[in-house]
């Protein structure tokens, strides 16, 4: 399965660069390791994609309620980056088309399985 998520800019500089190999989430997807997720930049405060993106491998997960300290209702993801736009932004419009999307209304409230098999060919 992969899930479309939004990531605000500091999360996805730490990602993006490597800094950061986990994703904190709720789970309202029902995470599994073996997943993939792709993380789009969205900046809030502008609500627009900046066209860079990073999908990543879930490698392992820790539920919620582990350790008696991680709330039930969210997810430690242990993530990997398999591919990234480090050679190519693209514009929120293409981005839009890419993911099927036409608003970030429609950005990830439900789980959906789509292809990431174009984006990993630009260049």
């Amino acid at each position: 399965m992969t899930h479309k998520l939004k990531t605000w800019p500091e999360a996805f500089e730490a990602v993006f660069s490597g800094r950061k190999t986990h994703e904190l989430r709720v789970n309202d997807r029902d995470f599994q390791s073996g997943d993939s997720l792709l993380l789009v930049e969205w900046d809030p405060q502008t609500e627009q994609f900046s066209g860079r993106y990073a999908i990543c491998q879930v490698t392992y997960i820790t539920p919620g309620g582990a350790f008696g300290v991680l709330p039930q209702n969210l997810v430690v993801m242990s993530i990997h980056v398999v591919n990234s736009s480090k050679t190519c932004v693209i514009n929120r419009e293409t981005m839009e088309v890419m993911l099927g999307v036409s608003t970030h209304e429609d950005f990830g409230e439900t789980k959906q399985e789509i292809d990431p098999q174009p984006i990993l060919n630009i260049e």
